[in-house]
Order: structure tokens, then C-alpha cells, then sequence
């Protein structure tokens, strides 16, 4: 089964190089660009925008289902296998660090990939648009129909060192 997959960056650097090729060597091959928004304030909504803004522009276009990537991320799955777990009736988390609670509301730390089957791509881009931009680890852990096929750093990982502008809390920004 074909995923279309799309890496979110904010700059072309070996982070994006090392994601890129680790998708490759596991048997990802269609894979795409997508610059991240940049601007200084709201750093902690960077990702949740810059999402936004791709999906909404592109919504009639995805003909399959899609992952959507962080720039930093080593992956460490076979595509295949990653497909053979991923539940095709929820919002899949399949790179993410850790999982947290924070009184009654459960969010992931590191969310560097989620996998979203065709039949749910509408509907995801339905509740971003619903929503009020929030740190994008704290929004996905706020939706009904996410799914964790995967345990923390199972399948892919955070690049060490990395200094992009993205987020790894929702009360703080890396940079």
C-alpha cells in the first residue's frame, strides 16, 4: 500500500538529510517537501500552522493515505511493517518520544510522525481548522481517534542535538 509522506522543515541542513534518507532505507518513496512557516512569535504553534496551512491547501489532492514528518527524525521501521500495525480507522502517532499526563488530558512529547489513513484525512483537517492553534504534541493528544501502534521510540526517534525552532513541550521551545 502506497503512503504519500511529507517532511516539514524549516531549514534544508542534515537533519532533514537524515530524516529523508532513513524514510528511503525503510521503504518510503513517496516523499515531500513542505517549508514550515517561520516567524518569531507563537514559536511553540509552529508545526500545528504550518500544518494547517498544508493540508488546507492541498485537501483535494491526497489520493491515499499520508504521514506527516518532523525534520527530526530517524526512522527506524519498515514501511511494510509500520502498515501491517496502523489501525485504518484512527489517527496513527507513529514516531513520538514519550506520552504524558497533565491532569486529565494525556499528550506525546516529540511527535515527529503521525500516519493518517485516507478515509480520516478530511476529518483531521476538519479538527485542525476547529481548533485553536496549540503546541501540535498537545493538540493530537486532545483528539478521540488517536492511535499509538507503536511504543515511545519503537519506530523512530529524535535526531540528538537537533536545534530546530520545533518544540519538545508545550510549555517550552527549543532553539
Amino acid at each position: 500500500m502506497e503512503v504519500d509522506t511529507f517532511i516539514l522543515y524549516v531549514e534544508k541542513d542534515k537533519n532533514l538529510d537524515i530524516t529523508t534518507r532513513s524514510l528511503q532505507c525503510h521503504g518510503f518513496t513517496n516523499i515531500t517537501l513542505v517549508k514550515g512557516i517561520v516567524r518569531k512569535e507563537n514559536k511553540s504553534k509552529i508545526v500545528y500552522s504550518s500544518w494547517l496551512k498544508f493540508l488546507n491547501e492541498n485537501k483535494n489532492r491526497f489520493d491515499k493515505d499520508i504521514m506527516l514528518v518532523e525534520d527530526d527524525c530517524i526512522v527506524m521501521v519498515k514501511k511494510d511493517k509500520m502498515q501491517s500495525k496502523i489501525k485504518q480507522n484512527k489517527i496513527n502517532s507513529v514516531f513520538y518520544q514519550k506520552l504524558l499526563k497533565n491532569k486529565d488530558e494525556m499528550y506525546q512529547v516529540g511527535a515527529q510522525g503521525i500516519y493518517i489513513p485516507h478515509n480520516k484525512i478530511e476529518n483531521f483537517i476538519d479538527q485542525l481548522n476547529k481548533s485553536t492553534p496549540i503546541h501540535f504534541d498537545r493538540w493530537l493528544g486532545r483528539l478521540d481517534d488517536i492511535h499509538y501502534p507503536c511504543k515511545p521510540k519503537e519506530w523512530g526517534v529524535e535526531i540528538p542535538g537537533s536545534t530546530k525552532l520545533w518544540t519538545d513541550s508545550y510549555s517550552g521551545v527549543r532553539i
